[in-house]
């Protein structure tokens, strides 16, 4: 099965809204704040916004400043001096972890108003549960798009990175771009805002999940989402489900030969859990 190497799969039911993407060739994109995983965009702070010494604190003043206001950071410095020197520490971790919560507002903030749209693809279409949760229980159908015409189409998809913990983010970096809207010459210095729209929690990882992330055009009227044009031929197959209903299945024959691209059926494989795939 040639035509479904090198793609990306979409599994979905077959609707209204599908059958019109198919027909004008287009990927919809949602809006990020109506993925269906509560706990997206989930991060925390690298263990590195340490106040273990003097030398240290004037550090965090300095490159920072989010203690004060600027023409009160040699006051403000001098204080936290005096707590170090007397061994009173508790004052400055209190400053410090308050300085954590006021970055993780702005970060979500700065998520909410960026208008970015995701859409979510796979780099399978045999997962089993996929096609139960997705594609209505083997009722729906996987779309495959061709991945080189994708990046032809200007949309990049990127790897969804699954881990045990939350996405682990540079504070100075992130306080440094979001706060004091610096921007870093250097890669390594550069704060990446897109790691945690790409961050999921390890149960997710048999999805094999890529993203494509854009940022709406703050004129144009957006609901919910938008969608993006494709380049001709980008579908090059789709799979139905064993369990698709009769009427649908028709209309996905009209379509095939319409857009001129293959059709294949999956099956469950009973005694094994999985799904099987041939030509239909």
């Amino acid at each position: 099965m040639k035509e479904l190497e090198n793609c990306y799969f979409k599994y979905t039911t077959l609707n209204q809204n599908v059958i019109h993407s198919l027909l004008s060739e287009q990927l919809w994109h949602a809006e990020a704040d109506s993925l269906n995983d509560p706990f997206e965009f989930n991060f925390a702070f690298k263990e590195g916004i340490k106040a273990e010494n003097a030398d240290d604190l004037a550090r965090i003043l300095k490159e920072n400043r989010y203690f004060v206001k600027e023409e009160e950071v040699e006051a403000e410095k001098e204080f936290y001096l005096k707590l170090f020197v007397k061994g009173d520490l508790d004052k400055v971790r209190t400053e410090i972890e308050n300085a954590k919560n006021v970055m993780k507002t702005a970060i979500r903030s700065t998520i909410d108003k960026v208008n970015f749209l995701v859409c979510s693809l796979s780099k399978k279409y045999d997962n089993s549960m996929m096609w139960c949760h997705y594609a209505d229980g083997l009722k729906g159908i996987c779309i495959a798009y061709d991945i080189d015409l994708l990046y032809e189409s200007d949309l990049s998809f990127k790897d969804v990175k699954y881990s045990e913990s939350a996405r682990e983010i540079d504070f100075e970096k992130a306080y440094k771009s979001i706060i004091l809207g610096e921007v870093s010459t250097k890669e390594e210095d550069e704060f990446d805002l897109f790691s945690i729209l790409l961050s999921k929690h390890d149960k997710w990882k048999d999805e094999h999940e890529v993203r494509s992330i854009c940022v709406g055009d703050e004129d144009e009227i957006i609901i919910k989402g938008s969608s993006y044009q494709l380049s001709n031929n980008t579908i090059k197959a789709i799979i139905y489900g064993s369990k698709i209903r009769k009427t649908e299945l028709e209309i996905l024959q009209n379509l095939s030969q319409k857009l001129n691209f293959s059709l294949y059926k999956a099956t469950p494989k009973h005694g094994t859990f999985s799904v099987e795939t041939a030509e239909g």
